[in-house]
């Protein structure tokens, strides 16, 4: 028992001491030292979801600038974009130039470029991990209930510090899932406050 307990203890120490997140730990084990994702959400149909661009590098990696190729679902309207407070924290410069497939022309093709390298005001900071960017979308009144709309992203990262480079982001999909309408939706009381 006292073996059991003194390796637990160990174990514990261990995970202190390794300040590393999850995030950063398989970003390493899977040799991609910059992450951006994201996030999926739910929403009736006629209602404005939002999601999150969010980015995740691993320690020694400083990112200035990302860039970012969307796809979105013919039944998914983009309403509008907006940096977060942690981007402007760093004085970064949001673009964004909606436009149409020329293959489809129901999908809607939206490209992103969060900066801190470019344009009069750079101020060259290093853009930090976490929410960057907030996309708000309105579901179609017509999309199908009980569905899921996907968004596709691909894009680069490209590091300020020494080597600098571009790390590409490889081809990714966030979901937006359609409510029935009349769905009984639970929720944490103590969540949602």
């Amino acid at each position: 028992m006292r073996k059991t307990a003194a390796a637990v203890v160990i174990m514990i120490a261990a995970a202190l001491v390794d300040k590393s997140t999850y995030g950063e730990r398989f970003q390493k084990e899977e040799g991609m030292p910059a992450r951006v994702s994201i996030t999926s959400s739910s929403q009736f149909p006629g209602n404005e979801v939002i999601l999150q661009v969010e980015l995740n590098t691993v320690e020694e990696v400083n990112v200035g600038r990302v860039l970012l190729s969307l796809t979105l679902p013919r039944h998914l309207s983009l309403v509008r974009v907006e940096k977060t407070s942690l981007a402007d924290l760093v004085g970064a410069e949001l673009q964004s130039q909606p436009g149409v497939d020329a293959e489809d022309a129901e999908t809607t093709l939206l490209q992103l470029i969060l900066s801190t390298l470019n344009g009069e005001k750079a101020s060259r900071q290093a853009i930090l991990n976490g929410p960057m960017v907030d996309l708000v979308f309105k579901i179609s009144e017509k999309a199908q209930p009980k569905s899921d709309l996907l968004i596709k992203y691909q894009g680069q990262v490209t590091r300020m510090d020494e080597p600098a480079a571009d790390i590409p982001i490889p081809p990714e999909v966030a979901k937006v899932s359609v409510y029935a309408p009349g769905s009984v939706i639970i929720s944490c009381f103590f969540y949602m406050h």
